[in-house]
């Protein structure tokens, strides 16, 4: 939550305070292994086995649609992969999506996203 005053003279002298709800996501990592994440805006995280971690992002300002936001991952297994392709994360996109992440000296592996 993040609160703001607002000027009394906007509100005919009454005393206000504007209150944002900012988005969030609860990323989970339910494989066996280590996972790193590129977020939206170029943060990187690494989420271990079986942890789960908030992430609080801005929404656009001028975006009327449900917030959303993005995302790309890839495991930190013994074999190194190329990062997924864009992971969407918002309730238009709910639902298990499958990526396929090639692997650089092995056969390419198959993971799934629920959002």
């Amino acid at each position: 939550v993040q609160a703001d005053d607002v000027a009394s003279s906007d509100v005919l002298g009454a005393e206000c305070q504007v209150m944002t709800l900012r988005p969030r996501l609860v990323l989970t990592n339910s494989s066996m292994c280590t996972i790193e994440l590129k977020l939206a805006g170029g943060k990187h995280m690494i989420l271990e086995a079986g942890v789960s971690h908030e992430h609080h992002w801005q929404p656009d300002g001028g975006s009327e649609d449900l917030p959303g936001t993005s995302l790309h991952f890839r495991p930190c297994c013994e074999t190194t992969c190329d990062w997924s392709g864009t992971v969407n994360c918002s309730d238009v996109n709910a639902g298990s999506t499958p990526f396929l992440l090639l692997a650089k000296k092995s056969r390419p592996h198959v993971w799934s996203v629920e959002v």
